[in-house]
């Protein structure tokens, strides 16, 4: 057993050695990568995984270097006892497994509502664009512009949605106003619209 914990030891510190040899070396060409700290068995170590450790520590990123040294090594030979366990097939473990499932579970959940929001922000940015191209549209293409505030109904049931204020125009007894599609964006319809025209001459200002 002790052969075998000093054998185990040595390998650590030899892949230790070489990774951060070869990160040197990289950091010197200027390697897009400069940011691994070392690699075990073509594995990298990242800053990334270096913080996540320190966030664990008492005194997080305010260790010394000798100490985020003994850091680094530790994750070094955790990736080597991790690798190890996968030769062994360790990773079919029933109760690892379900861990594993509901780790990756949060990870979805995690990504699916970053993305969302930034879909959305893209979306808004999308519109806002659209919007502005849209009211200059109707300057230049309607008889008559009215501008109304996001929420105002329309015919029974569609309601107005933009960055106010939202220009809608008007051509004959036609109306021309924005349509808002989901995923697709914003676009000018124009149609028959005679109530509506004479609602906003009767009370809209322009």
């Amino acid at each position: 057993m002790k052969k075998l914990s000093v054998l185990f030891t040595a390998m650590i510190i030899m892949a230790f050695l070489i990774s951060c040899g070869e990160t040197r070396e990289a950091n010197k060409k200027g390697d897009p990568q400069a940011k691994v700290l070392a690699t075990v068995n073509d594995v990298p170590i990242t800053q990334h995984d270096m913080q996540q450790r320190l966030k664990r520590t008492p005194h997080g990123e305010m260790m010394n270097p000798e100490a985020a040294q003994n850091v680094l090594q530790a994750l070094v030979r955790d990736e080597l006892i991790y690798q190890k366990s996968l030769e062994l097939g360790l990773d079919k473990n029933p109760e690892y497994r379900k861990k594993l499932q509901e780790a990756e579970a949060q990870l979805r959940a995690f990504q699916r509502q970053e993305i969302s929001a930034l879909y959305r922000g893209h979306m808004r940015s999308k519109v806002e664009v659209k919007d502005a191209e849209a009211q200059d549209y109707f300057e230049k293409n309607s008889d008559e512009v009215y501008y109304v505030e996001p929420g105002y109904k329309l015919f029974k049931d569609y309601y107005i949605i933009g960055v106010p204020p939202i220009a809608m125009g008007v051509k004959g007894k036609e109306l021309l106003f924005t349509y808002v599609k989901p995923c697709h964006g914003c676009f000018v319809l124009r149609v028959p619209g005679k109530e509506e025209v004479e609602m906003f001459r009767r009370g809209l200002v322009t």
